[in-house]
């Protein structure tokens, strides 16, 4: 057995095994002597040696974060228009809006100022939260849509028309009636 192992007992070998007998002596040196992250020098160690989610906004100078793409834009944008309108039309709460008439029921037409509704797609919902909103009998959904052109509205103005849906002998059908909705166009 001796002369077998002789046989293997090379340079390499014994170079190898002495190098891990190193290692492990060190990795039980540097937990007995309780090794912590003060012998570390500041910015010897590359970020990718970090463990995830180790960091936090504690760590971080905010000052040296560059802004994310398109945040700038983020932060100031309000929209070109928003508001809420009631069932008869009347505007509250709103910024951008040059105009807004209401031709006939359920129809509404609101002009957004250096706004383009061929360019800019409105946002709209039905607002029922002061009782403006209606449905009729046999509704089973009410609805809030705009159209960039509608044929009810002047040209390069919003047309919002609202109603409801209801079964009539098997077939939906769209009812406008006057409802309040808000809307946003970005």
């Amino acid at each position: 057995m001796i002369h077998s192992m002789r046989r293997h007992l090379t340079i390499a070998n014994t170079l190898a095994a002495l190098a891990l007998f190193i290692s492990l002596g060190g990795t039980v040196y540097a937990a007995q002597e309780g090794f912590s992250g003060k012998a570390i020098r500041p910015g010897s160690m590359p970020g990718n040696r970090l463990q995830p989610n180790s960091v936090t906004g504690t760590q971080v100078k905010e000052s040296s974060l560059k802004a994310v793409p398109l945040a700038r834009q983020a932060d100031g944008l309000q929209g070109s228009g928003w508001g809420r309108v009631s069932a008869a039309g009347v505007l509250s709460a709103s910024h951008g809006v040059a105009s807004i008439t209401h031709p006939g029921s359920g129809v509404y037409c609101l002009s957004i100022s250096g706004n383009n509704p061929d360019k800019s797609p409105m946002l709209v919902t039905l607002d029922s939260s002061d009782g403006d909103t209606t449905f009729g009998s046999g509704a089973i959904l009410a609805s809030a849509q705009w159209f960039s052109a509608g044929g009810n509205c002047p040209q390069g103005s919003y047309e919002v028309r609202t109603g409801d849906f209801v079964v009539r002998s098997g077939r939906f059908e769209s009812n406008q009636l006057d409802n309040a909705f808000s809307f946003f166009v970005p």
